[in-house]
């Protein structure tokens, strides 16, 4: 049977990638985003971490046809951009969040829900010489999943501690993890099983985990350091990192 996962507040999945900024310069705070809505994905397989990453990936893709059906260019040109490469679509997402999530033994099931940069894909429209005829229609475009966005999101060179809280007012302190991949992650989350009750997941990205917790999880550290975990305050944030293999 599946575990129903029904989120109390949406899990905001912030991709804080340098590259969302252009010159150094932050994107504008408003109107900033394309929204794909109710994103379905499933994806099965006998590693737990691996599956719900490549549902991930599924839904990047899902997300990313959808806007392609609302950019206004020639069907030939659509269907040109349609055999953009993984790596290029991530590029072009500005964050995604976990709507609603089912998990089974071997079996994964999410809604999803993405933000693309308006600015990064223009850029990106223009490296690949295309012109639209007419501006987007976020409000009114042919798939009513998509809808524009004007929400006053910190762009991604806002310190973790500037993003939205939990609605769980008990999680009030910050940790970032940094991470090279999302299984560094899934690997870290293991370790962290026995405190599951003093964090919550606020967002994830190719480089950071940002954590909220509760003040008992900053009391820790010394349990921590046994299992090969380092938490520490550096530049007014709480980091935590692997020192060790355990």
């Amino acid at each position: 049977m599946f575990l129903n996962i029904k989120r109390s507040s949406v899990l905001l999945v912030a991709l804080l990638i340098s590259t969302l900024s252009v010159g150094g310069n932050a994107l504008p705070q408003k109107d900033m985003y394309w929204v794909v809505d109710n994103v379905q994905v499933q994806s099965s397989g006998t590693d737990a971490a691996d599956t719900r990453e490549q549902a991930f990936i599924s839904g990047q893709r899902k997300a990313f046809d959808k806007l392609l059906n609302l950019l206004p260019v020639q069907p030939s040109v659509r269907q040109h951009l349609a055999h953009t490469s993984d790596a290029e679509i991530l590029e072009l997402i500005f964050d995604f969040s976990v709507q609603d999530e089912q998990l089974a033994p071997g079996q994964y099931r999410a809604i999803l829900r993405y933000r693309f940069s308006k600015e990064t894909v223009a850029k990106w429209l223009q490296t690949k010489h295309v012109v639209l005829y007419a501006p987007a229609d976020t409000e009114n475009g042919p798939d009513s999943t998509l809808r524009g966005s004007e929400e006053n999101t910190p762009p991604s060179n806002k310190p973790a501690q500037e993003l939205p809280l939990s609605q769980d007012s008990a999680f009030k302190e910050y940790v970032e993890v940094p991470v090279t991949r999302l299984a560094d992650w899934f690997a870290i989350e293991k370790k962290l099983i026995q405190y599951q009750d003093m964090y919550r997941i606020h967002s994830y990205s190719s480089r950071w985990i940002v954590l909220q917790v509760s003040p008992q999880f900053l009391q820790t550290r010394n349990t921590l350091q046994q299992q090969g975990m380092k938490l520490e305050y550096v530049d007014s944030i709480w980091r935590l990192s692997c020192t060790a293999a355990h």
